[in-house]
């Protein structure tokens, strides 16, 4: 159990943690009932315990049966009713416990040292821990970015390339069976029914959960829009999620990205080696372990950060990069995204590890921000030019085609028509027409605003004077009424 090697002496069925969900199942008036709880062990102790509020629903019934989540059944397990124990918690005693391993994790440890005691109920700690669990469950089963990334992409990228430029993709998606996304709206509406739409915990931290769920179904609603090329929808939901083009702000971007600037000298430039070696380096100073680096030639950006069950970055073999973009890099990525992704992984909720709800936002512009102080060291007058030129972009991908999106961004002063790769327009006006199968289509709606979030972020974040506590965990800076300063 203590060894980092796999072992089949041990049966996995046999096996508890030190703490973990399960549910105690029971039948009450000729009825099947339910309840989720927390289990714990305490070798201190002979026999099982629960909080006096479990002991009053399980008054009278019979056929009682604690299931733990990973498949092990108590039947009849005798909980006995102690003043010690709070909320929906198990206690397990020694004459349970002594049946199986224990493995020394714990599967729930809760944490609330970051959240104000004012926005959290103690009565509550277990249920918004159990919503935390089963609300990642179900969206750990739903990526709107793989939904999203054409399964033809190399496909068409070589007509792209071969035509100079002169071609509309076709693009093709893997989107899910109706049945599976009507499946994944019923797991949503199950849990938002169980909550009595917003009303069931009076924490104020339980709405980060609630907002989730809302999030939640408007990104499976945008995935319904997008496979049915439904422009009016893809516009209603693309909107709710990432907010709507704001024509002022986009005139401000184009003006800002017609004006001529001055060609950066060209850097010397080193393989994906130098990037790789320098990452290990930086997390070895930040005694970040346990994260993953990897060379392939196969991947489309130059780096692509995977934050699952833990943080693993894969860099393009073929890329090249500057020294600058060295220190961007190490900044957006290992100082912004994996940072605050490992910070909510320590604070054991996966809302926080995994992101929540309209975070985009903050996450983003943080990165920018990591990204153009380091930038600044090299040249003190750097101005993130790019985030207004997205933003710019994505409001002519409304009024334009792929091909003819291409031409533009072609003509921008920004690019050097020689330096600038096909690839890099081609990743780029993909990126705005996400979603879309047949991109010689013009229509107002038939855009993607994701990467309008850029600029939002950077004009909101400004006003923030404090930023150390957005790095608890994948927040936005409206969830820090809920964190301790």
């Amino acid at each position: 159990l203590f060894s980092s090697q796999k072992t089949t002496e041990i049966p996995t069925a046999k096996t508890i943690y030190l703490s973990q969900q399960g549910k105690i199942i029971f039948e009450k008036n000729n009825e099947s009932w339910e309840i989720d709880v927390i289990t714990t062990i305490n070798t201190k102790k002979k026999r099982n315990y629960i909080s006096k509020s479990l002991a009053q629903k399980l008054k009278q019934s019979n056929k009682v049966t604690l299931a733990l989540n990973n498949n092990i059944s108590i039947k009849e397990p005798y909980l006995r009713k102690s003043q010690k124990i709070t909320g929906n918690r198990v206690e397990l005693g020694v004459d349970t416990i002594k049946r199986f391993y224990i493995k020394p994790i714990h599967k729930s440890q809760i944490e609330t040292n970051f959240i104000q005691p004012e926005a959290i109920i103690t009565d509550e700690i277990d249920q918004i821990q159990i919503l935390d669990q089963k609300l990642h469950d179900i969206l750990k089963k739903i990526s709107l970015s793989k939904i999203l990334k054409p399964s033809n992409y190399l496909d068409e990228f070589d007509k792209f390339i071969s035509r100079k430029g002169k071609y509309n993709p076709q693009f093709k998606y893997d989107f899910p069976q109706n049945k599976k996304l009507l499946h994944r709206n019923h797991e949503l509406k199950k849990l938002w029914d169980a909550h009595k739409k917003w009303t069931l915990l009076k924490s104020p931290f339980a709405q980060l959960f609630y907002e989730k769920i809302l999030e939640s179904n408007q990104k499976l609603q945008l995935i319904k829009a997008y496979k049915t090329q439904n422009y009016e929808k893809i516009l209603e939901y693309n909107q709710k999620l990432y907010g709507s083009i704001d024509t002022d702000l986009a005139e401000e971007a184009k003006q800002l990205r017609t004006k001529k600037s001055p060609k950066p000298e060209r850097e010397v430039q080193y393989g994906a080696q130098r990037l790789a070696d320098k990452i290990k380096k930086h997390l070895k100073t930040k005694n970040r372990k346990n994260i993953t680096i990897k060379l392939s030639p196969s991947i489309q950006a130059r780096i692509h950060v995977w934050l699952s069950n833990s943080a693993s970055i894969t860099i393009n073999s073929t890329a090249t990069f500057s020294e600058t973009d060295l220190e961007s890099i190490i900044a957006h990525e290992i100082n912004t995204h994996i940072q605050r992704y490992q910070n909510g992984k320590d604070s054991g909720r996966n809302i926080l590890r995994k992101w929540t709800a309209y975070y985009g936002k903050t996450e983003e512009w943080l990165a920018i921000r990591n990204a153009e102080k380091a930038l600044k060291k090299f040249n003190p007058q750097y101005k993130n030019i790019t985030i207004y030129t997205n933003y710019d972009l994505i409001h002519e991908s409304q009024t334009h085609n792929f091909q003819q999106l291409t031409d533009m961004i072609r003509s921008l002063w920004l690019f050097d028509k020689k330096n600038l790769w096909l690839n890099d327009i081609f990743r780029k006006v993909t990126r705005f027409k996400k979603g879309i199968t047949d991109t010689k289509t013009i229509h107002p709606w038939a855009s993607n605003f994701k990467n309008k979030i850029y600029l939002d972020g950077y004009l909101e974040i400004k006003k923030q004077k404090s930023k150390k506590q957005l790095y608890i965990g994948k927040i936005k800076i409206d969830d820090l009424k809920y964190m301790k300063k």
